[in-house]
């Protein structure tokens, strides 16, 4: 007899094992992808559950990598805020680590398993190795000890509160508006914001570079 509608095999165990060893292949198949698709659903519930407690500011070594402008700072119309790297707000910054193989979790490790501790260091200081360039430093915060407050779209938005000293420059684009210039400038006319250097990205004219004015 074949396998019934709810999963249940209906004939002897020999004729178990002869469906087996003529399906085998394709059994295997679909168990490995039950199995892909189990870990996934795993991987995701984690990730949301630490969603909820932590958040990762991400911040970078360098002002001058043209791709990073085109990807972070809207296609070179935005901006670029460089912090006082000794301020109290970022002492507990970490670069991160470019590996070229993922992080490994093993399922067999019990809550109390030290391995589990390195593990969730591991995957939230490690990024691919293609993404090196960017020079990326992490710092881990827990949620509710941030202000936070609603973003436009309704969704909850994290705050990390700054003294103006920890300012020490803004860059602006090399196609920034003529608006945004004058807010900046008008923002750093503050006289708490007074020692903030004021600089403006501009492509150089025969390599593929930025300089600074």
């Amino acid at each position: 007899e074949s396998l019934k509608a709810d999963g249940q095999f209906g004939g002897s165990f020999r004729d178990f094992q002869d469906h087996v060893s003529m399906h085998r292949r394709q059994m295997a198949k679909d168990l490995s992808n039950y199995i892909s698709r189990g870990a996934a659903d795993v991987r995701r519930e984690l990730l949301d559950k630490a969603s909820l407690k932590f958040g990762i500011l991400c911040l970078s070594k360098r002002c001058d990598s043209i791709l990073m402008w085109g990807h972070y700072c809207d296609k070179h119309k935005g901006i670029v805020i460089g912090f006082d790297a000794s301020n109290t707000a970022f002492q507990k910054l970490r670069p991160v680590d470019y590996v070229r193989e993922r992080v490994v979790f093993d399922a067999t490790w019990v809550e109390t398993d030290p391995k589990i501790r390195v593990f969730n260091d591991q995957i939230i200081f490690s990024k691919n190795k293609d993404w090196a360039y960017e020079e990326e430093l992490r710092q881990i915060f827990t949620l509710v000890s941030i202000k936070s407050k609603p973003l436009n779209d309704g969704s909850p938005g994290y705050f990390l509160s700054l003294s103006p000293d920890a300012v020490v420059s803004v860059t602006l684009g090399a196609r920034c508006s003529e608006e945004l210039v004058n807010k900046v400038r008008s923002a750093l006319g503050q006289p708490r914001l007074s020692h903030v250097k004021l600089d403006h990205a501009v492509l150089h004219d025969s390599e593929f570079a930025l300089t600074f004015s």
